[in-house]
């Protein structure tokens, strides 16, 4: 559920901020986002055949955003 409302939060906000191209840019690359999104709805698949496989895509989630995000940091301080 945390990955669908990111993946709204971000939705909305693009489309609030439609006037500001730095912040649409950083946001439109969120592929760490989308992917968990992708692996999450795989999890909930192979949870009801393969709990273990489950189990193991939730960690590959987890050890993806162990990775931190710097898109925004990176972002401003372009911008300075």
């Amino acid at each position: 559920m945390a990955a669908i409302a990111w993946q709204i939060l971000q939705t909305f906000l693009a489309c609030c901020q439609a006037e500001n191209p730095r912040l649409n840019a950083v946001v439109g690359r969120d592929w760490k986002g989308k992917l968990s999104l992708c692996l999450y709805v795989i999890g909930i698949g192979l949870a009801f055949v393969m709990t273990w496989a489950s189990i193991a895509v939730y960690i590959l989630v987890a050890a993806i955003w162990f990775i931190p995000d710097r898109r925004f940091e990176t972002a401003l301080r372009a911008n300075d």
